[in-house]
């Protein structure tokens, strides 16, 4: 028995991470929702911070929180912001609500003065917090622009407080990331992907529950379980591709001089070769797709496509290849996707670009003429 892809309107998807936080240009929140919207915008992902949120082992809610942001791994006081969790996402949700914009959770647990992402061990304590922050949202009459959430970004590489329970090693141990997941990995692994959709799910039936995967690391979730979930998170960097790294990344090395002048390199470089990188990331992308096929999946793209150093990148150069790989999703068949990671209020140059932005999103609201992406999938 087999089943015809049905071909939707696509949903342009900004991602702000949790820079609407700890990031000064998000301090006004309306104003940051009217450009979202003006640029055509209709659903966003940030990281609510569930477990500054939701209320401690000694179920005492607190007003404020200390926080470093990545890169940093751990909480170091004097590089620390001082940030309203609570107040502030009921501001955003407020401002979604008002203008009708989807919110999707995603958490990277940011490190804490209190250590308290570090109890985020088993299924339990992710249902837990989460749980605390959906009832919030619920409480002040803001759970209808929630759409679904991802309980932990990049599980479980980035599961911090659940890492060294998976995979018997400190955190900040690099094996885990390296080597393959064997079957008592795997097997650890399944238990909250199993366990924490189905609890949620539970108690909060209305939205939509999946996990990102973390980049680079792909392949190793086709073995995993997902029968709990609903869509299945990607952020397909083209620099994963290690073949893409030797080719461009010596034009883009920080220890070349005349940094803007090596950006310009780079872009004529890959415009050379612009159709076989098109084309290699799209088989990338076609293999995550056949997989979430297979088990039923909503596949998103919440990140990508090319990582630079913001100071010195040559602008031009990755909007092309950013709008490049959003068309090649779009033809492939996915409908939920970001336009660039760069294409938020704290990037002056991506984010004053309003006209490629309004270009962009359109696009993707277009419904698609031809769909590339598996045709007729099989329900065996």
């Amino acid at each position: 028995m087999k089943q015809q892809a049905a071909a939707k309107q696509g949903v342009p998807l900004a991602n702000w991470g949790h820079e609407w936080l700890t990031h000064e240009r998000y301090e006004d929140l309306e104003a940051c929702f009217q450009s979202l919207v003006a640029r055509g915008y209709q659903g966003l992902i940030i990281d609510p911070s569930p477990h500054l949120v939701a209320a401690n082992e000694h179920g005492e809610v607190q007003e404020h929180a200390y926080v470093c942001v990545p890169p940093l791994r751990e909480f170091i006081e004097a590089s620390s912001i001082k940030v309203q969790p609570r107040a502030r996402l009921l501001s955003l949700l407020h401002w979604a609500k008002e203008h009708q914009v989807d919110i999707w959770f995603s958490s990277s647990f940011l490190p804490d003065s209190q250590a308290r992402r570090s109890f985020i061990r088993r299924p339990e304590h992710f249902v837990k917090v989460w749980a605390d922050v959906l009832n919030f949202a619920q409480q002040q009459g803001v759970g209808g622009v929630i759409k679904g959430v991802d309980f932990c970004q990049g599980f479980p590489l980035n599961a911090y407080g659940a890492y060294r329970r998976i995979f018997r090693r400190h955190p900040f141990n690099p094996l885990g990331r390296l080597m393959p997941w064997d079957a008592s990995v795997r097997k650890r692994i399944d238990e909250y992907l199993l366990a924490v959709p189905r609890a949620l799910r539970a108690l909060f039936p209305q939205y939509q529950y999946g996990i990102s995967a973390a980049a680079g690391a792909e392949p190793f979730y086709h073995d995993l379980s997902t029968s709990e979930l609903d869509f299945y998170a990607l952020a397909l960097w083209q620099d994963d591709d290690i073949r893409f790294q030797l080719s461009n990344t010596v034009w883009r090395n920080q220890r070349l001089p005349l940094a803007k002048l090596r950006n310009r390199m780079a872009a004529t470089w890959h415009g050379l070769q612009q159709g076989y990188w098109a084309e290699q990331w799209q088989k990338r992308l076609q293999h995550e797709l056949r997989f979430c096929a297979q088990r039923r999946l909503t596949p998103m793209l919440f990140d990508g496509y090319l990582k630079v150093v913001e100071e010195d990148a040559y602008w031009p150069w990755v909007r092309e290849f950013c709008q490049e790989r959003v068309q090649v999703a779009l033809a492939a068949g996915v409908r939920h996707l970001v336009v660039s990671h760069y294409a938020r209020p704290s990037n002056d140059v991506c984010w004053q670009d309003d006209d490629w932005l309004r270009e962009v999103t359109q696009q993707i609201q277009r419904p698609p003429k031809q769909q590339l992406y598996l045709q007729e999938v099989d329900e065996s």
